[in-house]
């Protein structure tokens, strides 16, 4: 595993450790996960370079919907910083 992806991944686990939320947070992991895997349109989009870092958080904010919040804020924040394609 990249060191950014360690880093992203504790402090995902760190937030929803400390929020007490470790199994809803799983759940929308493993949820989003799936439908990655199972859409290559999706990881396409969220690893294009051309499209920005801003557009591909509202892309991710609209399919996390109401889903765990922690979860979509990782999400927006994990594009917001170039990381959605990882």
């Amino acid at each position: 595993m990249a060191i950014a992806h360690r880093i992203y991944a504790e402090a995902l686990f760190g937030a929803a450790k400390d929020a007490g939320r470790l199994a809803p947070v799983h759940e929308a992991l493993s949820d989003f996960a799936a439908a990655a895997a199972e859409s290559p349109e999706l990881r396409s989009v969220l690893k294009n370079p051309q499209l920005e870092s801003h557009a591909k958080a509202g892309i991710l904010k609209d399919l996390a919907g109401d889903s765990e919040p922690l979860f979509t804020n990782f999400l927006q924040v994990t594009a917001e910083k170039g990381r959605a394609g990882e």
